[in-house]
């Protein structure tokens, strides 16, 4: 397993540690670069600047830093997050139409669906068990079901390479349905009480912070799925920079939502993919684009 910690932890971080304190403030845009591998077996500290406060936005910049092995300190991401206070009706609204796809009640949870597969024979049992290894701190965090015409249910987000797809025909650069239906499995509404040496987590900020998770989970890779490829085939993947977009400001990632992820670019060495979020009711709730880097390995002699 990688020592380097999930992008979205970091983003997550950043989110919930630095929303302004003033009523009504609600997150809508988190711009940001990653700048070195985060460890997992290492602090992390957390420089927060107040660029603006006023009574309608609030601006923060946070610079994120961490020990390295040899005693110095390294930054491992920048971030921007602007925060806004809801100014009432608009002029005019609209929101791009969700994809349509099926329903979350009438889909088992996608860990559940792989076991079916396992004891149905479908599946290789090391498949199920390298999905549950690789993404155990996605599903740990979110509860996902994925709709049977999804490449990333079909090829287990990439893993089982050799799977048959319905969607011959749909890999790059034309992009196969994506859809990928997730909620908290936490309870956000009330979230637990900090120890003594940790923050408090509001509700607005613990929703935040997992809508930031939630949109970074896949993006880095989105391509390698897309064109029947894993991690193991490069030498390199991982985001490099990323810019979230919010479009509500009553959060409740308890509900199902729907997300939906394509790829629009690769080429030197870089890969830049799209991720979408949908509320229940069929509303655009946030968006997130992601450069990322992505190299072959090197050819044997």
């Amino acid at each position: 397993m990688a020592k380097s910690a999930f992008g979205g932890n970091t983003q997550y971080l950043a989110a919930y540690q630095t929303l302004p304190t003033q009523d009504g403030m609600a997150l809508y845009s988190m711009i940001g670069h990653f700048l070195g591998p985060t460890g997992k077996d290492k602090a992390i500290r957390m420089t927060v600047d107040d660029v603006r406060t006023t009574r309608t936005f609030a601006t923060r910049r946070v610079m994120l830093a961490q020990e390295q092995p040899d005693g110095t300190e390294r930054s491992v991401m920048a971030i921007t997050l602007d925060f806004v206070v809801s100014t009432g009706p608009s002029f005019i609204q609209f929101s791009l139409t969700p994809p349509v796809t099926a329903h979350h009640s009438d889909l088992p949870l996608y860990v559940d669906a792989l076991d079916a597969r396992v004891a149905s024979g479908t599946m290789l049992p090391v498949v199920a068990s390298t999905f549950r290894t690789v993404f155990d701190l996605i599903t740990r965090t979110l509860d996902i079901k994925i709709p049977d015409d999804a490449l990333m249910g079909q090829n287990v987000w990439g893993i089982e390479k050799w799977a048959q797809t319905s969607q011959v025909g749909r890999l790059l650069p034309k992009n196969p349905i994506p859809s990928v239906l997730t909620r908290a499995k936490t309870d956000l509404s009330n979230p637990p009480p900090p120890s003594d040496d940790s923050v408090p987590i509001s509700s607005q900020s613990a929703n935040a912070s997992l809508l930031a998770f939630a949109l970074d989970s896949a993006l880095a890779f989105i391509p390698l799925t897309f064109s029947g490829s894993f991690m193991q085939d490069v030498s390199a993947c991982g985001s490099l920079d990323f810019s979230l977009r919010v479009f509500s400001d009553k959060l409740d990632l308890n509900q199902w939502h729907m997300e939906e992820m394509w790829t629009i670019s690769g080429g030197l060495g870089r890969t830049y993919s799209e991720g979408k979020l949908w509320s229940e009711d069929g509303k655009l709730v946030a968006s997130m684009s992601q450069q990322s880097v992505m190299r072959p390995k090197e050819a044997k002699l």
